[in-house]
Formats: C-alpha cells, sequence, structure tokens
C-alpha cells in the first residue's frame, strides 16, 4: 500500500491514526492484545458510543452541579509544565517517570501523572510525593455535550476518508472497533484542553494522536520501553507517522530504530533509570533456580505461526530442563496469564515474582524469545540466552555482549556451554552498546528541559 497520502491525511488529522491502529490490530485478529480491551469496557461493541456518551454527560453534569454549589470561580485546573502519561503501575514503566519527575520537581516545575485506568490505583500515592494527577476517566468532566457531537460527527467523517485512503486494505477489519478508538480519541483530546493551554512537555512511552495534538513536536518525549520489532513488523506504528524525540536505552539501538521513524523525529541516547537501578542493585546472592522462563504478551495470541514457535521453545527448554536436572521457573509477563501454560502441562513451572527485577536475580540463566526483558538481564549481570525467530530484528543488533542468540535445538547446548563458562558482568555492561548505564536521569533532563 502507499503510505503517502495515508501520511499527509495524518498530517491533517493526527486522530486518525487511532482508526488506522485499530483497522490494523483488527485485520491481523489481534484485538485481545490491545491494552484497551481490558481498561475500555465495549470498546469493541456497537454500544460503546452511547454508552460512553451517557457517561461523559453524567461526568459533565456531577462537575457542572460541584462548581455551582461550592459557588467557586477559581481555575478548574492549574495547567503543568510536564505531563507524564501512565498507563501502568509496573515498576519497570513508573520508576523512570518517578525519578524524572522528582529531579523536575526539585527544579520548581510543575508535574503532573496523566493516568490511565490501569494506572490510576497509585495516583494519591504519587500525589503524596508532590505530584499533581489526574485520570482519563475524571478528566471527562471537561467534554461538553456540543463537543460530544462534533466528535461523533468528526468521527463519522474519519472513518469515511479511511476507507477511501486505504484502499479497501481493510476489509476484513471490525469497522466497529475503528469508529470506537477514532470516537474515543477525539473525546481524549477534548478533556486535555484545560492540561494543554501552555504546550506542556509530554513523556510518554506508547505515542497515540491525542499526545500529538496536545504539545509541538519539539516538547514531545517518546521513551524506548521494549524491544524493537524491525520496520517491516511496525509499518503501522505511531512512531512512523508523527515527529518527536526518542529516547533509547544505548547506541545499538539508533540504527535500530531509524527506518522506522518519522523523518523529522530525533533519536537521543539516554540510557534508563530503571537500568542504572538495576545495574546499581547487583549482588552475589545465590540464585533460587537454574532456569527462568521469561514468557511473552502476545506469544501465544498473535498467530498460529508463533504459537508454534512459542511452544516448540518452552517444549524444547522444559525438556532440557529435565533431562538435566534443572530448575525451571517461568515468569508470565504482565498482561499474560497462566492458561495456556496448563493446557500444555506446564502450569508447575509457573513462578509468581513481585518483579521482572526479582524474578531475574533469582535465576543463574535467563531464556526468553523476543522480550525486552533481555536487556535488563543484562543490566542485572545475568546471562540470558534468546531464541530470536520472530523477525523481531534484535538479531540485528549483535554481537550483544551477555546475550546469546541460538535456535530452540540448540538451546540445551548453550545453557551448558553458559553454566560452565559463567558471565564477567562489570566487563559486559563497560562494552555494552545496549545500555548506557548511569546518570540517565540527567542525560534525560539536559533534553527535556531548557535551563537544566
Amino acid at each position: 500500500m502507499d503510505l503517502d497520502p495515508i501520511r499527509r491525511y495524518l498530517e491533517e488529522n493526527p486522530t486518525a491514526y487511532a482508526g488506522l491502529r485499530a483497522l490494523d490490530v483488527s485485520s491481523k485478529g489481534r484485538e485481545q492484545t490491545v491494552a484497551e480491551k481490558d481498561e475500555v469496557p465495549f470498546i469493541f461493541s456497537i454500544a460503546f458510543v452511547p454508552l460512553i456518551v451517557a457517561y461523559t454527560v453524567l461526568k459533565r453534569t456531577a462537575y457542572g452541579l460541584n462548581r455551582v454549589l461550592s459557588r467557586t470561580d477559581s481555575p478548574p485546573i492549574s495547567p503543568p509544565d510536564h505531563v507524564f502519561v501512565t498507563t501502568s503501575t509496573h515498576e519497570y514503566r513508573t520508576y523512570t517517570f518517578e525519578e524524572v519527575g522528582k529531579r523536575l520537581l526539585d527544579k520548581n516545575k510543575d508535574v503532573m501523572f496523566l493516568c490511565s485506568p490501569s494506572a490510576a490505583d497509585q495516583m494519591d500515592d504519587w500525589q503524596q510525593n508532590g505530584f499533581q494527577t489526574e485520570s482519563f476517566r475524571n478528566l471527562l468532566r471537561f467534554v461538553s455535550v456540543s463537543e460530544l457531537f462534533v466528535n461523533l460527527v468528526r468521527s463519522v467523517i474519519t472513518m469515511y476518508k479511511l476507507r477511501h485512503i486505504t484502499s479497501g486494505e481493510f476489509q476484513k477489519s471490525s469497522q466497529i472497533y475503528a469508529f470506537n478508538s477514532t470516537f474515543l480519541e477525539y473525546i481524549k483530546y477534548s478533556s486535555l484542553e484545560p492540561l494543554v493551554r501552555d504546550v506542556p512537555v509530554v513523556h510518554t512511552y506508547s505515542l497515540m494522536p491525542y499526545q500529538v495534538r496536545a504539545t509541538v513536536p519539539e516538547r514531545l518525549y517518546v521513551y524506548q520501553h521494549g524491544a524493537q520489532r524491525s520496520p517491516g513488523e511496525d509499518a503501522w506504528a505511531a512512531i512512523s507517522f508523527f515527529p518527536a524525540t526518542l529516547l533509547v536505552w544505548g547506541e545499538a539501538w539508533v540504527e535500530n530504530f531509524e527506518p522506522l521513524l518519522h523523518p523529522d523525529t530525533e533519536v537521543c541516547v539516554t540510557g534508563s533509570p530503571w537500568h542504572d537501578y538495576l545495574s546499581e542493585s547487583r549482588d552475589s546472592t545465590p540464585p533460587d533456580w537454574d532456569i527462568l522462563f521469561i514468557g511473552g504478551s502476545q506469544a501465544t495470541t498473535h498467530s498460529e505461526k508463533w504459537e508454534e514457535l512459542y511452544e516448540e521453545l518452552v517444549a524444547d527448554l522444559v525438556q532440557a530442563c529435565e533431562d538435566n536436572g534443572w530448575s525451571l521457573a517461568i515468569k508470565l509477563h504482565p498482561i499474560e496469564n497462566s492458561d495456556w501454560y496448563r493446557e500444555h502441562g506446564w502450569e508447575s513451572y509457573v513462578v509468581e515474582f513481585d518483579s521482572i527485577r526479582d524474578a531475574i536475580k533469582s535465576a543463574d540463566i535467563a531464556v526468553t524469545h523476543f522480550s525486552s526483558a533481555f536487556v535488563e538481564s543484562i543490566a542485572l549481570g545475568t546471562p540470558i540466552i534468546l531464541n530470536e525467530v520472530w523477525s523481531f530484528g534484535l538479531s540485528e543488533l549483535r554481537p550483544i555482549s551477555g546475550a546469546n542468540f541460538v535456535d530452540s535445538d540448540e538451546l540445551e547446548q548453550e545453557i551448558k556451554r553458559v553454566r560452565e563458562l559463567g558471565l564477567d558482568s562489570d566487563n559486559i555492561l563497560e562494552n555494552s552498546r545496549l545500555l548506557n548505564v548511569g546518570e540517565s536521569v540527567d542525560r534525560i533532563l539536559n533534553i527535556v528541559v531548557d535551563d537544566y
């Protein structure tokens, strides 16, 4: 498909990307892998529009009544200098934002954590630490009835234009899901109006249209948070269509990302405060497990081909551990559950850990398919073996000090080799181009704060 007409339309109407993303997800049958599946009720249903309209009107009415009864003319919200879009309470995501945010507070900047439903439970803690907080749901109080109607009309027009521009590419996709996603994106931006009057600096892990519209490219920062797939796999990634500044973990990732990015996107090597923290928490505590397998969020739901490859990998690993008497623990991805492993008779290997850090530190060797936890394993000084056959482009980062790539049938021998040779973690961190460890917060602040 010719992407130029799509790029031109998204420059004119960034919100259309939400519908485009939904069409792409639906065409691949991946609706069960998206975050909104659990966060946005009825997002795949025709009932979504009337329900979100009713809920928004309720929020708006309650807000209006409260202002009348309290007889206040004070501004409804204080526009922040920096907005951190927070979609998870998992430490590997929140730690970096918290550390950067604290330093911004020290510089007398107003910092807000804008929370999705999955992050709202931690709002009280962030408030106690001096941050402003808002949830997407509560921001609906700022959306007027007239804006709801206008956004509904805009969504109809947007979907019509998308169908025309994509030339029938997504005929098998769910038009309902795409329309609902577009309407929701319009509502999100309408609800943000009080926050973005002063063009804030926006920090995010996942770029979306409402963020693009909320600020200017020079004040939009996207933090690397996972393994980068090859350009062919991520052709519809938002970072391909919108300019921003991308903050990556190390030099090796720059070339890996560049073919995917918008031409005006700047890539900056900052490292990650989370990786700094992990590298500082290395210790010599004896491991509880010989082998840790780090599961994946989409390995069993993306496609039949992926599931077959994943099943082969896990089966080979389980067999190798049983044959050699190695203890095995399986760490599930945060959005994974144990059902698939139970169906295959492997549930007994699934172990609950408080965090990925605790899981990796508890093992002698880690094994994964393409999880970005392989970088965290390097930071913690735990040898990692990758079975990268999903064309995610990780093998293009070779050589990776501290990480080894093997096929499933080579896995057992590679584990034996690594167990015999051990790992010089200090030397690996010093020479790794994947991680720029140390003083990451300072490097980030040098970029995101004009007067730092």
